[in-house]
């Protein structure tokens, strides 16, 4: 497995889990990635102490299939994440697969101080016939148990998701029972993708294959109703406050970074605060962003920022 990469020394992504066990229908990773393979926890440990004294402030646990993690090594996904949180400021996941992560995890995650609640759950299709076809190990009623335990111990977590819309067989029906179940699930984002055929899973031999327009715009209707989810998501985290880490300088003399729940926010440019964690007032929302000012501001800085 590969070392870490890394983003102007504030954010870190540590591949700590390689191959995947499942057979969904329409991948190819287990062919290409072969079975699961779990880095050690002193592996681990090395890395993250490396990047720690290097001023890295958050580190991304990443994989092939991150939940198999330790399936190999007697151990679980939970004590990498117990493992990062004794080392690194902020410990985020990256994808997981919604029926690995049980309540006992998830419980146990919202003890961890630094853990960062941004949950990218795998749905891939709001229908559950469609998830049969597809070969995923869950329907929509697990899914929305994951995501209740979730809310019940991070009541401002952040989910997000990826969706293929136009898979082989979906019908108007079934691809309108996706739209209203990502609708109720209030995702952060939602990255939608039309099937793509691949060769070699069984998904590009099955009947019924949508055809190219239709999957286009399908994806323009999924994306339009999912950004609406989004707007709402920015808008209830107007008025917190959230430690951000500020992570780049943007246009007319703007930084961005992110809250531990990922929600991006932008504030009024000052260059000793880059790759620093601010506690930040959200005071609004401007497009796909919030808006914010430093809550407690160094010398120099003006308050009150440029949204108020």
């Amino acid at each position: 497995m590969q070392a870490s990469g890394m983003l102007d020394r504030t954010r870190a992504f540590v591949k700590i889990q390689d191959g995947c066990d499942n057979r969904c229908s329409y991948c190819i990773i287990p062919k290409a990635r072969g079975h699961v393979r779990s880095k050690p926890l002193k592996d681990i440990e090395r890395e993250l102490d490396s990047l720690a004294s290097h001023g890295y402030n958050e580190v991304v646990l990443s994989g092939i299939n991150l939940p198999f993690y330790g399936r190999d090594l007697g151990l679980g996904l939970i004590n990498a994440v117990e493992l990062s949180c004794e080392i690194m400021p902020r410990v985020r996941l990256s994808s997981l697969e919604p029926e690995l992560l049980t309540r006992e995890d998830v419980e146990r995650l919202a003890k961890l101080d630094t853990f960062c609640p941004q949950f990218h759950l795998s749905l891939q299709s709001g229908c559950d016939r469609t998830l049969n076809r597809m070969r995923r190990r869950y329907n929509t009623d697990m899914y929305r148990e994951v995501v209740k335990n979730i809310r019940e111990f991070f009541p401002n977590g952040g989910l997000t998701t990826d969706v293929i819309v136009g898979f082989p067989g979906e019908t108007d029906e079934d691809f309108e029972e996706s739209c209203r179940f990502i609708e109720e699930m209030g995702f952060a984002k939602v990255h939608v993708f039309p099937y793509s055929r691949r060769t070699g899973t069984d998904a590009a031999e099955m009947p019924d294959q949508i055809p190219n327009a239709v999957k286009t715009a399908r994806a323009a209707k999924m994306a339009e109703r999912a950004e609406a989810v989004r707007q709402k998501f920015l808008e209830d985290q107007v008025g917190r406050t959230e430690e951000v880490l500020i992570e780049s300088e943007i246009k007319d003399g703007m930084m961005q970074g992110y809250t531990k729940n990922y929600t991006p926010v932008v504030i009024p440019a000052v260059k000793s605060l880059l790759c620093t964690i601010q506690e930040v007032v959200i005071t609004g929302v401007s497009g796909d962003v919030c808006t914010g000012r430093i809550k407690n501001p160094p010398v120099g800085y003006d308050p009150m920022g440029m949204f108020d």
